[in-house]
C-alpha cells in the first residue's frame, strides 16, 4: 500500500495494489482513503488468479518488494507478469535468493518467519525470468546494505526498548524482537542475499 500511494502521488500515475492478506488490504484501503488517492486501486488475493482476469498488454511495470519470495511457483508468476505487462514493460524486484547454502534453521526461521518456502540461487532466479519471456536488464546485489541495515534496526530497537514497551505493550515489543532478531542473523549467516532486479517484456 505505501509504495502504491508515493507512486500515485509523487507521479501521478494509476497503481492496482494487489495483498493476499486480508488485514492488510483492508489497513491499505482505509489509509489510501485518508490520503484521498483516486488512482490507487485495492484487490485483495493471490496474484496468481488475479492475473487470470486482468487485462493483458495493459500494465507498463509491476513492481515488488520482498514479495516473490512468497510464492513458491515462480514460472506460473513470472510468466503472467509477462502476460499483463505492455510491450517493453518493466518487470522490477527486491527480493531474497540464496546466496550460499542455507541451514536446516536458516530454511526454518524463512518458513515460519517469514513465509517463504522456497529460494532460488541468483542464476536460476534469473533463468526462471528468461525462461518465461523476461529479458533481464539489470542485476544488483543488495545482500552487503541489507546485513547492514537489519542489524542497526535491530540494535536500534534494543536500544529503544523501554519506549517502545511503553508506546506499543510488552508482547509486541517481544514479537518484534524476535523477528528483527532473527532477520539479522540470518544476514548475518552469509547465506541469504538481497537482489534488485529489473527486467523488461522484449
Amino acid at each position: 500500500g505505501g509504495c502504491a500511494r508515493y507512486f500515485a502521488g509523487k507521479t501521478g500515475c494509476s497503481v492496482l495494489a494487489v495483498e493476499i492478506q486480508e488485514d492488510l488490504h483492508r489497513a491499505a484501503c482505509e489509509l489510501t482513503g485518508r490520503c484521498g488517492l483516486s488512482k490507487v486501486h485495492h484487490i485483495a488475493g493471490d496474484i496468481l488468479q488475479i492475473g487470470e482476469h486482468l487485462q493483458p498488454n495493459s500494465y507498463s511495470t509491476i513492481a515488488s518488494w520482498l514479495t516473490v519470495l512468497h510464492i513458491t511457483n515462480r514460472r506460473a508468476l513470472f510468466e503472467t507478469c509477462k502476460k499483463l505487462l505492455s510491450d517493453q514493460g518493466v518487470f522490477y524486484a527486491e527480493d531474497f535468493y540464496e546466496k550460499g547454502t542455507l541451514t536446516g534453521e536458516e530454511k526454518k526461521i524463512l518458513r515460519e518467519e517469514v513465509y517463504c518456502r522456497y529460494l532460488p540461487k541468483l542464476e536460476r532466479y534469473q533463468d526462471d525470468l528468461k525462461e518465461a519471456g523476461l529479458q533481464v536488464e539489470k542485476v544488483e546485489d543488495l545482500t552487503e546494505d541489507w546485513a547492514q541495515y537489519t542489524n542497526k534496526r535491530n540494535q536500534a530497537f534494543l536500544k529503544d526498548k523501554e519506549t517502545l514497551v511503553e508506546t506499543f505493550g510488552e508482547d509486541t515489543f517481544r514479537r518484534l524482537e524476535d523477528f528483527y532478531g532473527k532477520i539479522a542473523k540470518l544476514f548475518s549467516g552469509g547465506n541469504l542475499g538481497g537482489v534488485r532486479i529489473i527486467a523488461t517484456k522484449a
